[in-house]
């Protein structure tokens, strides 16, 4: 019975991408305007890679000027996983990018997908 299938949980590591910072980075960064896929790593403790994706929209806030047009603080960019519906097309396109990639590179290390 499905029910009583007992699923062996693997721990997960997370796959560092090169970087100068401490940070967790994706391996691999999918963009089309302002719609980001970040493919993120994971090695099992078998020794296979796990990939996961994440999506989101990104814009960058209206600097901030004085009345003479200066700019007092540079505008900072944000991040959501909302869409509107001019959006979902690009949205469909990254996953798919990001889903050739992966596929690729599973393919790559003789790695089942």
């Amino acid at each position: 019975m499905a029910g009583q299938q007992q699923t062996q949980q693997q721990r997960r590591t997370p796959v560092r991408a090169k970087g100068n910072g401490q940070k967790d980075r994706p391996v691999r960064v999918v963009r089309i305007r302002n719609i980001r896929g970040n493919i993120w790593g994971n090695r099992l403790d078998d020794g296979r890679i796990v990939y996961n994706v994440t999506i989101d929209r990104i814009w960058k806030e209206d600097d901030q000027t004085d009345e003479a047009g200066a700019v007092i603080k540079a505008g900072q960019w944000q991040q959501s996983q909302s869409f509107g519906k001019d959006d979902l097309l690009v949205v469909a396109k990254v996953a798919d990018l990001c889903h050739t990639w992966i596929y690729k590179t599973l393919q790559d290390r003789d790695q089942s997908f």
